[in-house]
């Protein structure tokens, strides 16, 4: 599994599977064999739900993929880029500032 792709399901699995959104339960259940055991049972419920279909289950400008995250040396090269000063800032704040300046 890519980097993105195992940071994307640690977050998943972080979750409460009560708490998950439709995208995070079709992205959990394709990688349903990366489980562990103990995580296929906390997880049941969600892996064993019929998928719903997915074109009433998808947000609008959802394209099936999970989110692109950038690694903390891209993250930083990006928003210097962007002019912005990320000293004593956290990867949170970082990327907050992003989306700001990319708004504007």
């Amino acid at each position: 599994m890519n980097p993105d792709a195992k940071t994307y399901l640690d977050q998943i699995l972080a979750k409460n599977p009560d708490s998950l959104t439709e995208p995070e339960r079709i992205f959990l259940r394709a990688r349903r064999g990366y489980l562990k055991s103990s995580q296929l049972e906390e997880y049941k419920s969600v892996l064993e739900a019929e998928e719903p279909n997915r074109e009433l289950a998808e947000p609008d400008g959802y394209d099936g993929q999970p989110p692109t995250y950038l690694s903390t040396k891209d993250l930083k090269a990006k928003a210097e880029g962007l002019g912005i000063d990320i000293k004593g800032k956290n990867r949170q704040e970082i990327e907050d500032l992003i989306k700001a300046e990319e708004i504007k």
